[in-house]
Parts: structure tokens; C-alpha cells; sequence
């Protein structure tokens, strides 16, 4: 199932719930996307970078690119 999600290339967004959980899905999707040589674009709203980051190697979170709306989702420390 990975394979097929990911050979389409593009955009993939994953949604999840009480119901679904969607965080290890969207873990393996990221490391099979970054084992692949693909840099990889994380929004993060619920958890924090380093909690996301937990559980991936070195190589694989040098292929992250985070951004952070965890801490700060309105930028009201910039105000």
C-alpha cells in the first residue's frame, strides 16, 4: 500500500481522528519518502519537532524539514 501512495508522487495528506489514528501511518510514510532520497515537509500542529523526530535515525531526519506550528500556530510572539 505504501508503494502505490507513494509512487504517485506529489502531495499526501493524511487526516486522522479519535476514530483513525493517522501518526504511524504518516511515520512510515515519511521514512519509506526520505529512505528514497526525498526531502520531506512536515506541518506539525500537535506535537512538538522533537517528539515527531522520536524514532527516526540520522539519516532520516536529515531529510525533515519541519515546521513548526506547534509552539506558535498565530506567530503571537512576534507581535
Amino acid at each position: 500500500m505504501l508503494d502505490s501512495l507513494l509512487a504517485l508522487g506529489g502531495l499526501v495528506l493524511l487526516r486522522d481522528s479519535v476514530e483513525w489514528e493517522g501518526r504511524s501511518l504518516l511515520k512510515a510514510l515519511v521514512k519509506k519518502s526520505a529512505l528514497c532520497g526525498e526531502q520531506v515537509h512536515i506541518l506539525g500542529c500537535e506535537v512538538s519537532e522533537e517528539e515527531f523526530r522520536e524514532g527516526f535515525d540520522s539519516d532520516i531526519n536529515n531529510r525533515l524539514v519541519y515546521h513548526d506550528f506547534f509552539r506558535d500556530p498565530l506567530n503571537w510572539s512576534k507581535t
